[in-house]
């Protein structure tokens, strides 16, 4: 669609493109990698939830198991280049006592956000070990390159004078649990 505009309007370039940071959310099996390079080329950013592991990870017995790297493909993105943004649409209130597999609440923002890390789903199955990230990526996620799909660089994003700041204070060390 972007080639055909870009044909269609000479006035509609690429870096008009590029300089408009266009974005696609959700990531259950997508993108595939063929689709990476031109993400890239557009400066495309795209969101991502932990949840789809979950979600998604059934249709692998329908479609096969080698397409799990394209659930939540976080790392695949990040070592394209591309800005990649956590995102997070599950969290909700569950009743007091409610036992999860792998001791994981997925349906907290920070439990979704675990699944990137650990990439086991509910039933404890890794799912494409491959695209695992590490909690520093997952932190740049959250705050740096959160900024960048906001297109808010220069008031959120990291801590520095003159730009605003929410923050978050953990019960336990984020590094280590």
């Amino acid at each position: 669609t972007i080639d055909r505009a870009m044909k269609d309007d000479p006035t509609i370039t690429l870096d008009y493109i590029r300089s408009r940071r266009f974005s696609s959310d959700h990531c259950g099996f997508w993108p595939r990698p063929a689709q990476l390079p031109v993400l890239k080329n557009l400066n495309w950013i795209v969101s991502c939830n932990g949840a789809f592991i979950n979600r998604s990870s059934p249709w692998l017995k329908v479609y096969g198991e080698q397409y799990g790297k394209w659930i939540s493909p976080m790392k695949s993105l990040v070592d394209a280049g591309i800005t990649t943004v956590y995102e997070n649409e599950e969290a909700w209130s569950v009743p007091e006592g409610t036992k999860f597999p792998n001791g994981v609440n997925s349906n907290t923002y920070f439990g979704s956000a675990a699944l990137l890390i650990s990439r086991k789903n509910k039933e404890g199955k890794v799912i494409a070990p491959e695209e695992r990230i590490d909690r520093v990526t997952l932190m740049k996620m959250m705050t740096v390159w959160q900024s960048q799909y906001f297109q808010k660089e220069k008031e959120l994003g990291t801590l520095e004078a003159g730009k605003l700041a929410d923050f978050v204070v953990l019960n336990k060390d984020y590094f280590t649990v």
